[in-house]
């Protein structure tokens, strides 16, 4: 099981890096690094650069969901739609190998791509325009934007990984998911927050340090946040991760794909 996980990641991988898919993650993932780069060179701004704030609510809110969905949602449902996942079912490999291996390998493009996103996007946003060293970032706020990025990029594409599995388009069941659920429950206030991914990857963020958490309060212009402690956002996060994968497993593992012209 373990060698054929390995073997579909790796083909997968190399599948990825020369397909349109990747062009489309590029395009998406390249928006905040814009936006960062002409707030820096033609928007003067006073004050602590917007870093923390472009990146909260462009990569976090955006970019972070809209590649975990370009990648996740191709896991199974691409093979479907290629009629090629035919032909992995008559392999003598088990069937989860298939989405566990595949998701394995969008997983690594997808942490490059959000990885380089957050750095370049903070690169440019670094300092303020009177670089002044009061304006700095926040210490960790770097570190924590990275985490924040991987840790829903991870959850995200495996809950769409599992959906591919379960419908045939998953990729407009995606797209209602992310802009109507996450960023509709995620603006209102009370525990309705607490049925997104978005609140616990805000309690995270805004866990690490009491200078971000102030940063977003004055963006939410809000003086209490709602949210939970790191520990349990991660810990609850997780949860999901586990009940995505083996959902997504359990589902390509019985059933009947149905291919059709």
């Amino acid at each position: 099981m373990l060698r054929a996980t390995i073997i579909l990641c790796h083909f997968h991988f190399w599948r990825l890096c020369f397909s349109k898919r990747l062009f489309a993650c590029l395009a998406v993932s390249a928006l905040p690094v814009a936006a960062a780069f002409l707030i820096k060179t033609i928007s003067p701004y006073v004050g602590p650069p917007p870093a923390i704030e472009l990146a909260w609510f462009l990569i976090v809110q955006f970019v972070v969901p809209v590649l975990a969905l370009i990648l996740g949602s191709a896991v199974v449902a691409e093979e479907v739609e290629d009629r090629t996942i035919v032909f992995l079912f008559t392999r003598p490999i088990p069937r989860m190998t298939i989405l566990l291996g595949r998701w394995l390998a969008s997983l690594v493009v997808l942490s490059v791509l959000l990885t380089a996103c957050v750095l370049l996007t903070v690169h440019f946003l670094g300092e303020s325009a009177a670089d002044n060293q009061e304006h700095a970032l926040p210490a960790g706020a770097v570190v924590a934007l990275c985490q924040v990025a991987l840790v829903g990029g991870v959850v995200y594409s495996a809950l769409f990984a599992a959906c591919g599995a379960l419908v045939r388009r998953p990729i407009i069941l995606g797209l209602g998911y992310t802009f109507a659920v996450e960023a509709f429950l995620g603006s209102l206030p009370g525990k309705n927050q607490a049925l997104t991914i978005q609140y616990y990857l805000r309690s995270y963020l805004c866990g690490q340090n009491d200078a971000i958490l102030a940063r977003i309060e004055q963006l939410t212009d809000s003086r209490s946040i709602e949210m939970v402690a790191p520990g349990d956002a991660l810990l609850t996060m997780a949860y999901v991760l586990v009940v995505a994968l083996v959902a997504g497993c359990w589902t390509i593992s019985r059933r009947q794909y149905v291919l059709t012209s």
